[in-house]
C-alpha cells in the first residue's frame, strides 16, 4: 500500500551514453540541438526512489543529480537538490523542466502514462527493483553502478557494506516489535509483511506479531492487543507528529499492552529505516541495539 500517495518537448537521442563522469567534449564545428547542448554539459539524473538517490550519491553521482522525490533526503545535501514532490503526484512535465537524460523509478511506481511521456521525448529509464534484504541492497547497488558506468565504484561500496554485515553481531530474541506509522494520532498505520519495518525487525533479532497481513493497515485496539508487543518502534517524525512520547497514551489500547505499560518505545530516523541502502548495517545495529534495552 502506498502510504503517501504537457510534455516540454525536448529532442533527444535514444543513443545517449549515460556515465557518471563528465568528460570533455571537442567543440562540434555544426549547430547543436537542444539535446544534444545538455548531453555536452554531461548526465542530468532525476532519481525517483529514496534508495536510488543514496547510492547514486554513494557512487559519487551527487552531482549529476538535478531532482529527486520528496523521499530523497540522505545524504544531507541532496536535501538541496530539487524536490518533485511525492512519485504518486510527479508529473511529466515537472521531471522535464530540468531536462534529464536519465530518471530512476522503481518499477512498480511508475504509472505506464508517465513512462510512455518520458519514452516519446527520449528520455532513458531505468526501473529498479528493491527487496528488503542485505542481497537485495548488494543488487540494487551493483544495478545502478551498471547503469552509471560506476561498476569499480559499486563493487567498492559492496565490499564496505559486506565487510560491515559481516561485522554485525545480533542476537535473537522472543521480543515482540509492532512498528506504527503515525502521522498525528488521526494516522496510525501498523507494518506488516513485505514492509521494510518488518524486514528489518527480523534482522535485528525480534519478531513482528503483525505477519498476518502485507503491507500495512490501520492500527486497532483489538488487533494491538492481540499482538501484545513488548516494544513499540516508530520513525522519529512519527512520534514528533503525535505530540511526543507522553502522547503516545492516546493509542488505541496503548495502556494494555506490554509495551504500554512498561513504557517501551523505541524511535529511528525514517529514512535510515525504510532505505535498505548503503546504510543497512548502520539500521540492524542501531535497532539490535535499542531492542537489547527491552526487559
Amino acid at each position: 500500500m502506498k502510504l503517501l500517495n504537457t510534455v516540454l518537448v525536448v529532442a533527444m537521442s535514444a543513443g545517449i551514453f549515460y556515465s557518471c563522469t563528465t568528460s570533455s567534449k571537442e567543440e562540434q564545428k555544426t549547430p547543436q540541438t537542444e539535446s544534444e547542448e545538455i548531453t555536452d554539459q554531461g548526465p542530468r539524473i532525476v532519481s525517483l526512489h529514496a534508495s536510488a538517490s543514496e547510492i547514486i550519491s554513494a557512487l559519487g553521482c551527487e552531482e549529476d543529480l538535478v531532482g529527486t522525490d520528496i523521499t530523497s533526503v540522505y545524504p544531507e545535501s541532496v536535501k538541496k537538490i530539487t524536490k518533485l514532490g511525492h512519485i504518486s503526484g510527479i508529473t511529466a512535465q515537472g521531471i522535464l523542466s530540468l531536462k534529464p537524460t536519465l530518471v530512476v523509478v522503481h518499477k512498480d511506481e511508475l504509472s505506464a502514462q508517465l513512462e510512455k511521456q518520458l519514452q516519446e521525448v527520449g528520455v532513458q529509464i531505468e526501473k529498479i527493483e528493491q527487496n528488503y534484504t542485505p542481497e537485495g541492497t548488494i543488487r540494487l547497488i551493483s544495478s545502478l553502478g551498471e547503469t552509471l558506468d560506476r561498476k569499480e565504484e559499486a563493487q567498492e561500496l559492496i565490499a564496505a557494506f559486506n565487510q560491515e554485515m559481516d561485522s554485525l553481531t545480533v542476537t535473537s530474541s522472543n521480543k515482540k516489535v509492532v512498528f506504527i506509522y503515525a502521522r498525528g494520532a488521526g494516522t496510525l498505520m501498523v507494518a506488516g509483511k513485505g514492509t521494510p519495518m518488518d524486514a528489518l525487525i527480523q534482522l535485528a533479532g525480534a519478531e513482528n506479531p503483525c505477519s498476518d497481513f502485507k503491507d500495512f493497515k490501520p492500527l486497532t485496539s483489538e488487533s494491538l492487543v492481540k499482538a501484545n508487543p513488548d516494544a513499540l518502534f516508530f520513525f522519529n517524525s512519527g512520534i514528533e507528529s503525535m505530540g511526543g512520547l507522553e502522547s503516545l497514551s492516546q493509542i488505541p489500547g496503548y495502556n494494555l499492552i506490554n509495551a504500554g505499560k512498561e513504557g517501551h518505545v523505541v524511535s529511528m530516523e525514517g529514512s535510515l529505516v525504510s532505505s535498505f541502502g548503503p546504510r543497512l548495517p548502520k539500521a540492524i545495529r542501531e535497532l539490535s541495539n535499542k531492542l537489547s534495552a527491552v526487559q
